[in-house]
């Protein structure tokens, strides 16, 4: 057994009065609940970049023959499917590298913005592809291909920048911790 905690169970808490703010004082399970929010996260990416993959092929496609079918389950999955995500960081991975980096608390605020923003541009985004198979799009072609794209490009950012220094420091505290 990996531990007591479940993935859905936030870890929270701060360290003792002049503790390190380390994973090293944290349990076993807390251990190993580190390592199961690091993997969901990775299969939050994962996601995520499949849809960016899709999202893009849309973009290319839009100035061709729609598919409405794919444009329309992509519409109604693109709002749940970044909120899901958004949803899981904020409450397993953030309280886990505020404790572990209580420095990078503007980072995380930033984060925290950039999910407010990507949450309103993926309900646009999918309010547009649902308009434009309906054929009453307000925006042409051209425009609603730079709007995929200006969303899937700022998402790949967003996730490489996770990918790139969060995940390396909660994967460090982990092997320190252990």
């Amino acid at each position: 057994m990996r531990g007591s905690w479940a993935v859905n169970e936030p870890i929270e808490g701060n360290p003792p009065r002049g503790a390190s703010p380390s994973l090293t004082r944290l349990p076993t399970q807390a251990i190993a609940s580190l390592e199961l929010v690091i993997e969901g996260m990775l299969q939050q990416h994962r996601l995520l970049e499949l849809l960016c993959d899709n999202l893009e092929l849309v973009a290319d496609e839009l100035a061709g023959e729609p598919n409405r079918q794919t444009y329309l389950h992509i519409a109604r999955a693109l709002p749940a499917a970044i909120a899901d995500a958004h949803r899981f960081e904020e409450r397993h991975v953030f309280p886990l590298w505020r404790r572990v980096s209580p420095d990078h608390e503007e980072t995380l605020a930033r984060l925290g913005l950039e999910h407010v923003a990507d949450e309103s541009y993926a309900d646009e985004l999918a309010e547009a592809l649902r308009d434009h198979v309906a054929g009453r799009g307000r925006l042409d072609a051209e425009a609603l291909g730079y709007m995929l794209r200006g969303f899937f490009e700022g998402l790949r950012r967003h996730l490489a920048f996770e990918r790139d220094h969060l995940i390396p420091i909660l994967r460090q505290e982990m092997r320190a911790a252990s």
